[in-house]
C-alpha cells in the first residue's frame, strides 16, 4: 500500500477503535463495512483483531474506499462515542481532506480512479426493461464480451465516479442538450416498469430540473447482478443465488457512492392466494426484501426504499423528494 493518506488512516483507525471500543463493537464496526475475518480465532487483543480484518481486503482496489467510508460513517453514528470524541475524530479527518455532512462522509481525498466503475461492472451496467444480451466484439485482434446494444437497452461503460449527471450521461452517448437528446429523455421515461415508477422519475426530474442541473440523475432498471439464466434455474447454494436481486428501479452514483433506491409496492410486504384480492401480511416476503437489502449493503450499496403508497399522495411524494435530496446529499 503506497497511498500516504491511506496509510494514515489504516493507522488512525486502528488507534481509535483501540481506545474507545470494545472488541465486540469492533466486530461492528468492520464487518459492517463489508470487512472479514476467521470468526473461528478468538483474539486477545484488538490490534490482532483489526488487523485480521485490515487482511481481509485488498488496498490497492479502489473498491476499499466505500468499505472505509462506511467504517468511518459507523464510529460517528456509534452511541458509545462522546460527542468531543466525535469532533475530534471528524477534525483529524478533516485535517487530510475528508468533509462530513454530520456524520455522513460526502467527500474523501482518495478518489477512485477510471477503474473503480470497472472494477466494479466489468463489462458494463445495462438499463432498462428487457434483459441485456451478451454480444462477442473483436478488440485488437481478441474476443471480448460486451453487452449487446438493442432496442430499450442503454448501457453505461464509462467511468461516472464521482458524479454520474444526466448532461454526462447524454455526453457519453454523443448527444448535445436541447437538440438530439430528446430520444433520451423519451427513452428514460418508458424505461420505468410501473405507473409509480413512472411517475417517482418524472416527479424527480421536475422538481430538482434534473436534465439541467448538476444534481444526480436516476437511472430506471438497472441490471446491477446479471444472470443469463432466469431465477428458477439458478441453484442457491452458489454465487448465483436464486434470492440476489437482478434489477432495481432506480440507481444513482454521487460523491463516489452509489445508491439502489426502490419502488414497493404491497407485494413487497404482503401476499394474496390465486384469484383473491386481499392481501394479507407476509413475513416471508418482508424478511425477504430486507435480507436483500442488506445483503446490497454489504456490496457497497446505499439502498433507499419509498412506497407506491407514498407516490399515490401529492405531500407524501413531496417530502420523498426531499429526504432522497438529504439522503443522497445534493443541492
Amino acid at each position: 500500500m503506497s497511498n500516504p493518506i491511506l496509510i494514515s488512516l489504516k493507522i488512525y483507525l486502528e488507534q481509535s477503535c483501540c481506545d474507545f471500543f470494545s472488541k465486540r463493537q469492533i466486530d461492528t464496526i468492520f464487518s459492517g463495512g463489508g470487512f472479514t475475518r476467521d470468526e473461528s480465532i478468538n483474539f486477545e487483543y484488538k490490534r490482532d483483531l483489526i488487523n485480521q480484518y485490515y487482511k481481509s481486503v485488498d488496498w490497492e482496489s479502489p473498491v476499499i474506499i466505500p468499505k472505509l467510508n462506511q467504517v468511518i460513517e459507523t464510529i460517528l453514528y456509534s452511541t458509545y462515542l462522546s460527542d468531543d470524541a466525535k469532533n475530534n475524530f471528524r477534525k483529524t479527518l478533516s485535517d487530510i481532506g475528508f468533509k462530513f455532512d454530520g456524520n455522513r462522509v460526502i467527500y474523501q481525498p482518495i478518489i477512485p480512479n477510471n477503474s473503480l466503475f470497472i472494477s466494479q461492472f466489468p463489462v458494463g451496467l445495462p438499463f432498462g426493461k428487457p434483459k441485456p444480451e451478451f454480444a462477442v466484439q473483436i478488440d485488437q485482434g481478441s474476443q471480448k464480451l460486451k453487452f449487446e446494444w438493442k432496442n430499450g437497452i442503454g448501457i453505461i461503460d464509462f467511468n461516472v465516479y464521482p458524479d454520474l449527471t444526466y448532461q454526462k450521461l447524454a455526453q457519453n452517448f454523443n448527444l448535445h442538450l436541447g437538440t438530439t437528446d430528446t430520444s433520451l429523455r423519451r427513452a428514460l421515461r418508458d424505461m420505468n416498469q410501473t405507473e409509480y415508477e413512472t411517475n417517482f422519475f418524472l416527479h424527480y426530474a421536475k422538481t430538482f430540473n434534473m436534465a439541467n442541473q448538476n444534481i444526480p440523475i436516476l437511472i430506471p432498471q438497472a441490471w446491477i447482478q446479471w444472470h443469463s439464466q432466469s431465477k428458477k434455474y439458478l441453484n442457491p447454494t452458489s454465487s448465483l443465488n436464486i434470492n440476489d436481486i437482478y434489477r432495481v428501479d432506480f440507481v444513482a452514483f454521487w460523491k463516489n457512492k452509489k445508491f439502489a433506491i426502490f419502488i414497493d409496492d404491497i407485494s413487497h410486504y404482503a401476499t394474496r392466494k390465486h384469484n383473491q384480492e386481499t392481501w394479507l401480511a407476509s413475513e416471508e416476503e418482508y424478511s425477504q426484501n430486507i435480507q436483500q437489502a442488506r445483503k446490497l449493503m454489504k456490496e457497497g450499496w446505499f439502498v433507499i426504499r419509498f412506497s407506491n403508497w407514498e407516490i399515490k399522495q401529492k405531500e407524501l411524494l413531496d417530502k420523498a423528494m426531499i429526504d432522497l435530496q438529504q439522503i443522497i446529499v445534493f443541492s
